[in-house]
């Protein structure tokens, strides 16, 4: 039980929760998070400026320690991904390294690019410190999601406010934004009702001129209580891949596994979402070809996160990729390149990786031991 709960921990780093913030990936992610002015707007009127933004040359550049194994490919798009917790921007065969974003300083977990390849939707994450008037204290993490267009310095779009966002996915047809949503985040200082996290799929509906939010949740039974993590939309928008986790009699929480239903509203009952998890046992991080066909997943059946794909209706799985002595692959979905033949993922050593469709090139882009989570652009 111990160690389903150390999985799940791992898994939703990007979240809120009440225990002590632990993640190692603070370590050198020790900025406080930005400050913004939060004026409410339709999505695409006005975007949001930081407030005494910093000049470039008071933020220090990180360079990649190696040479590109890629660099000279021609490689379609481009890949964004965090560095030291700063938004990076770099062509597809590593060249071009690009620090975008400059007043980000806190962003973690999955970034997704809108279908026109000009924006991108992140979370960041700033911390909420308590003491308690006698004895004990909090230290947790908060997340919302924000967008920001990649040739952007200072400017970006703050979407939530609830402390508990994370993890988006932004839809093909540029409607939708998807997310995870901890619907006790901001209860964070009700001492007389301590509330365990409660991850349920978040939507953002992005109109000309409306901006309108719903939440989806799982069914529970009993003690037992279902949470939605990592979604992931098909090209079609028919279909929804998300990871289910799941607290047990003992109120312990560990992943079940990766599920596939129709988009939208959970409609399933409790024991069919169990059913549907348990095809694909301890499966997450789920990303879909850009033809829709196939899903590229993470899965920890050799003891360590390894890359796997399957066909769209959860067939035909096969192993991709191996974590090894050399990189241990993270728990973030792998990104594709346009034409399908790519997949980028980061190592959980801090280096961006790619490998082609077949699993039998992989090559390293970057090196230094803080580069993670990438996104391949969709054109």
């Amino acid at each position: 039980m111990k160690s389903s709960a150390i999985i799940l921990a791992a898994l939703l780093a990007v979240s809120c929760s009440k225990k002590s913030e632990t993640d190692a990936s603070d370590a050198g992610n020790s900025n406080p998070p930005a400050t913004s002015k939060v004026t409410q707007t339709p999505y695409g009127e006005i975007e949001t400026q930081m407030e005494q933004a910093p000049s470039s040359d008071t933020i220090p550049e990180i360079f990649s320690r190696i040479e590109s194994q890629a660099r000279g490919m021609k490689l379609p798009g481009k890949i964004v991904f965090w560095r030291g917790g700063q938004l990076y921007l770099m062509n597809a065969d590593g060249g071009n390294q690009q620090h975008i974003l400059k007043v980000a300083k806190n962003g973690y977990g999955k970034i997704s690019w809108a279908p026109d390849a000009k924006r991108i939707t992140f979370a960041a994450r700033g911390k909420v410190n308590i003491e308690f008037p006698v004895a004990g204290g909090l230290n947790a993490p908060v997340y919302d999601i924000f967008t920001t267009h990649i040739d952007s310095f200072n400017w970006y779009t703050q979407l939530t406010d609830n402390f508990g966002t994370s993890y988006p996915d932004w839809s093909r047809d540029g409607k939708t934004i998807w997310a995870s949503v901890d619907l006790s985040a901001n209860k964070f200082n009700n001492l007389f009702e301590p509330s365990s996290p409660n991850y349920q799929l978040f939507k953002a509906n992005l109109g000309s001129d409306t901006f309108t939010t719903n939440i989806y949740s799982c069914p529970s039974s009993g003690k037992v209580k279902e949470y939605v993590l990592q979604p992931a939309l098909s090209p079609d928008g028919r279909k929804m891949a998300f990871t289910l986790a799941a607290t047990n009699q003992q109120g312990i929480p560990g992943v079940v596994g990766l599920v596939i239903v129709p988009a939208g509203e959970i409609k399933l009952g409790f024991e069919e979402l169990l059913r549907e998890a348990l095809k694909r046992p301890k499966g997450y991080a789920a990303s879909w070809s850009p033809d829709g066909k196939e899903i590229a997943y993470v899965s920890p059946k050799s003891g360590k996160s390894d890359l796997h794909l399957m066909s769209a209706d959860g067939s035909g799985e096969r192993l991709l990729l191996a974590s090894n002595d050399f990189y241990t692959i993270n728990s973030t979905a792998p990104g594709w390149s346009p034409d399908g033949k790519w997949l980028c993922f980061g190592s959980a050593e801090g280096s961006i990786y790619i490998v082609s469709k077949d699993g039998k090139k992989v090559l390293q882009l970057t090196q230094t031991d803080s580069d993670m989570h990438p996104a391949w652009s969709p054109k």
